[in-house]
């Protein structure tokens, strides 16, 4: 098997504070007046006119979105977990040697899944890694 890559899977995305905004400056920066220009260079300018005061007018924070989960914990591995977790809970309860190796084959047979689904989100990435495992 190969290592797995550890990375923390975020999402990064900038959000515009409108409740920060200042609409009257925003307003008054947009604000121009239409020339005979054509149609097509006015666009060009009335957007590049409003991209300009909303970056200077509207503050922006960084949202960190943590709570997703990644791309290779799909249903079939989500499934295979959901039946290692609840094995688990059983096993504890119990204590029969029967219940913990049931337990012990949906342990191996989720963690053999979230390896491949992960190989396979790899893979579907950068390219085969069974082939060039050392590239990574």
């Amino acid at each position: 098997m190969t290592d797995a890559l550890n990375f923390t899977y975020y999402i990064c995305t900038s959000r515009g504070d409108y409740q920060q905004a200042r609409f009257i400056c925003l307003c008054s920066s947009i604000q121009s007046v239409p020339s005979s220009r054509s149609v097509s260079d006015n666009w060009l300018m009335f957007k590049q006119a409003v991209l300009t005061a909303v970056e200077k007018h509207i503050p922006s924070k960084m949202v960190i979105d943590c709570c997703r989960r990644p791309p290779w914990l799909n249903s079939h591995a989500n499934q295979a977990i959901k039946k290692r977790d609840r094995l688990a809970n059983i096993a504890k309860k119990s204590g029969l040697m029967v219940v913990r190796e049931r337990y012990r084959k949906a342990r191996n047979t989720a963690t053999n899944t979230i390896q491949s689904e992960y190989e396979k989100s790899l893979a579907d990435i950068i390219g085969n890694i069974k082939t060039y495992p050392r590239k990574l």
